[in-house]
């Protein structure tokens, strides 16, 4: 197969770091640079100084330090000169210069000007499509708002299809598990209303609700205008903080213009976006909104191996979230070790997706549900950054084998849920692998975006691969429940393991069917 200079390098850099067991060098100096402070020279959002500077490191975390920043670094490592071609800002440069990289320099300084030039288009763009949906805030004017609570970034997977079909979303959870002072729960989703035990799930297109007068929605838009283009001056004068984060500022004036009956009760994002907090929630704070960041998995962190604990891994340091919802002590330990001063809720498993299909099973057979983690290709695998190559197609195909080697002379029906469908970056030979393994009766395979909760609920055992959620999820519903470590080289002692029980080899998996549970 073709492949292309770009990949040759990165192929020669990882394998640099593989052959000098360094593979932690890429989350190490993505730390090392997130800690190097980049100075916010001027503060026209008319907020904490120290709420903009977190603001401004958080994005430059999430848009600067992961995938394409691994990419570029072990492109550099493959050239014989260590250049690095790379739009970072100039401080960063300066420390990649000390790493070694041939970093600071002119081309490097013109990507790091486009970079910013698109994020203040994107930011200009932005500020259009708010403005248009501020309009309807006129010609659609609400009355005295419900009390409400409001859910960012879901999908239409997180929203129960109606109210008749159950459903475990985080819709289902909240109504089920959160405290009962509002009467409209709002997401950004497309669709219809529906109201589910009394409550009203409404899709609106901004997370505040009040009410906007012609000249209020003028003055919106004259302010709008001279901040974009106070915005573009400072960019022209090499202050790039309000360029980079223009998109924010529509929100940030509706919150500061708002009253505390226009805010939600609750502000709830989830760990798909860890790390950025944006900036108009700590304005809606002041005015006593909660604002809450709640975790829907466990997996959160790496496994140690050899070289101990990852403190850095994901930059979670960084996190300026003031309360969040975790599924027990152990996670709450976890957010503690990052956010010290932090309101930390244990609520217990946080339901999120659901499909809505019916799950057939044997009736007359204990049912074993496995649970994997999706192999990515071996090129995705060298951009992902991790320290360790634990999640690997050969790993992940043993951890099969064992299983099926297992089981096939027991009584049960063993159900593989993958944890997710297959993408672009997963690799299709696990896929194609464990398709003609599952592929009767005995064995068999459900889709990847079933429900989790409905069959570990028909399982006698659950067999994860760590460290997955759906093992913390059978200890909830009180199902026998191990990880699995073909390799035999994870501790079982982690504390990423979440006090699940750990199995490791084949042996010892024979020896707990067999003698253990009896089968």
């Amino acid at each position: 197969m073709f492949t292309s200079k770009r990949e040759e390098l990165i192929k020669i850099g990882y394998n640099k770091l593989l052959k000098e067991n360094n593979l932690d060098y890429l989350l190490k100096l993505s730390n090392r640079l997130a800690h190097k402070q980049v100075n916010v020279k001027n503060n026209a959002f008319n907020l904490d100084k120290k709420d903009l500077e977190k603001c401004v490191t958080q994005f430059l975390i999430q848009r600067t330090l992961f995938t394409g920043f691994n990419q570029r670094i072990l492109e550099a490592l493959g050239r014989k000169n260590n250049e690095l071609k790379i739009a970072l800002p100039k401080q960063w440069l300066i420390y990649l210069e000390e790493e070694g990289f041939k970093a600071n320099t002119f081309s490097n300084k013109i990507r790091w000007y486009g970079f910013v030039l698109f994020w203040f288009l994107g930011g200009g763009y932005k500020i259009c499509i708010s403005l248009f949906q501020a309009i309807k805030l006129i010609v659609y004017p609400s009355s005295t708002p419900k009390p409400y609570v409001y859910f960012d970034n879901l999908s239409s997977k997180n929203i129960p299809p109606n109210s008749k079909q159950e459903s475990k979303t985080i819709i289902d959870w909240y109504i089920k598990y959160g405290d009962d002072d509002y009467n409209e729960l709002n997401h950004q989703v497309k669709s219809p209303k529906i109201t589910l035990k009394g409550k009203d799930i409404v899709a609106v297109q901004l997370p505040i609700k009040m009410k906007l007068s012609i000249v209020e929605w003028f003055f919106l838009l004259t302010n709008s205008i001279y901040f974009t283009l106070k915005s573009f001056f400072y960019y022209l004068m090499g202050d790039f903080t309000h360029a980079i984060l223009l998109k924010e500022y529509p929100l940030l004036y509706l919150a500061q213009k708002s009253k505390k009956e226009d805010l939600a009760k609750k502000y709830l994002f989830h760990n798909s976006t860890t790390i950025f907090r944006p900036l108009w929630t700590y304005e809606v704070e002041k005015k006593d909104a909660e604002i809450i960041f709640y975790y829907y998995s466990t997996g959160n962190s790496v496994l140690k191996f050899d070289k101990g604990y990852h403190r850095e891994y994901g930059n979670l340091k960084f996190m300026s979230w003031s309360k969040f919802y975790v599924w027990n002590s152990h996670q709450k330990s976890f957010v503690k070790r990052f956010c010290p001063k932090a309101e930390i809720k244990i609520v217990g498993p946080i339901w999120f997706e659901s499909m809505h299909t019916k799950l057939e099973l044997s009736s007359d057979k204990k049912v074993i549900s496995v649970f994997d983690i999706q192999p990515m290709t071996e090129k995705r695998l060298r951009l992902l950054g991790a320290p360790d190559r634990y999640i690997t197609t050969p790993n992940l195909i043993q951890f099969q084998k064992d299983i099926i080697s297992v089981f096939s002379q027991k009584d049960v029906q063993v159900i593989l849920k993958r944890k997710r469908k297959e993408g672009k970056d997963n690799d299709l030979e696990y896929v194609s692998f464990v398709k003609d393994l599952y592929s009767n009766h005995k064995f068999k395979q459900i889709p990847p975006e079933f429900d989790a909760w409905t069959i570990i609920n028909k399982s006698f055992l659950t067999i994860s691969y760590p460290p997955t959620s759906t093992a913390n999820i059978s200890t909830f519903c009180g199902i026998k429940t191990i990880y699995y470590d073909p390799t035999l080289t994870v501790d079982p002692e982690d504390e990423a393991l979440f006090g699940v029980r750990l199995i490791r080899g084949i042996d010892e998996l024979n020896d707990y069917v067999s003698n253990e549970l009896g089968l």
